[in-house]
């Protein structure tokens, strides 16, 4: 993309905690470094295991990245995924974001857009601290709902107690008082090869990206990003 990606992961430090983002183009790169440090922002598409991708919304997430949505769609889309920023990794991204009225973070390259007005991830409720698989959460009654998927993994304890997790797409945690939930997600060890498996593939697809993009390699195997998507949606999945 012409970037250096030292440039980029200074810019993912000025988006700030518990908020939600994507690159326009999607860039697999971005989103790899992203999750594997563990930073407190989202990833809108996500990669390989990880759990704040919206993969329930796989299509939708696709289209918003497409550039091809009308305003109206693209800005009712990323209403609805609560996503607030987008890092501009091209000229024409410059131009649509900027006509679908984001408005550009003066002194950043690549341009970092935002929404006009922020939209928080989570409703009646406070995120204390976000880490890859663990956020501690203060939840208020009658029910906090979190934007994030509700895997099946997903567990609420509150003072060393299993509580429930509600709703079909986002987590939704009912409660009758305040109180400190912590959301953690622990794969089995089946999910644990798995996931070994796929950050070797992450890694191994983004080393051999840059080997091409940057003329070393002739003969690599490089996924469309289709392709790719739908190996990950595939493992996710199994």
């Amino acid at each position: 993309n012409g970037f250096e990606f030292e440039i980029v992961q200074e810019l993912l430090t000025k988006i700030p905690a518990n908020y939600r983002y994507e690159t326009l183009p999607y860039d697999p790169v971005v989103s790899a470094y992203s999750s594997l440090n563990n930073l407190p922002i989202l990833n809108l598409l996500g990669y390989g295991y990880d759990p704040y991708a919206i993969n329930q919304s796989y299509e939708q997430g696709l289209s918003i990245i497409s550039m091809e949505l009308s305003c109206e769609q693209f800005n009712q889309s990323i209403q609805e995924t609560s996503t607030n920023y987008f890092i501009s990794m091209s000229s024409s991204a410059n131009d649509y974001l900027s006509n679908c009225g984001l408005k550009k973070i003066e002194g950043t390259v690549p341009a970092l857009f935002s929404t006009q007005i922020p939209m928080q991830i989570i409703e009646n409720g406070e995120i204390l601290n976000l880490t890859k698989n663990e956020i501690t959460l203060k939840v208020k009654p009658p029910m906090t709902t979190l934007k994030i998927n509700n895997f099946p993994k997903w567990k609420a304890i509150s003072q060393n107690e299993t509580i429930a997790i509600e709703g079909e797409k986002w987590i939704q945690i009912p409660t009758q008082e305040e109180k400190i939930v912590t959301l953690k997600i622990a794969p089995s060890g089946i999910e644990l090869a798995s996931l070994l498996l796929s950050s070797v593939f992450t890694l191994g697809f983004v080393f051999f990206s840059f080997k091409k993009e940057w003329g070393f390699c002739t003969t690599c195997i490089i996924y469309t990003k289709k392709e790719w998507f739908d190996v990950k949606w595939v493992q996710l999945n199994a």
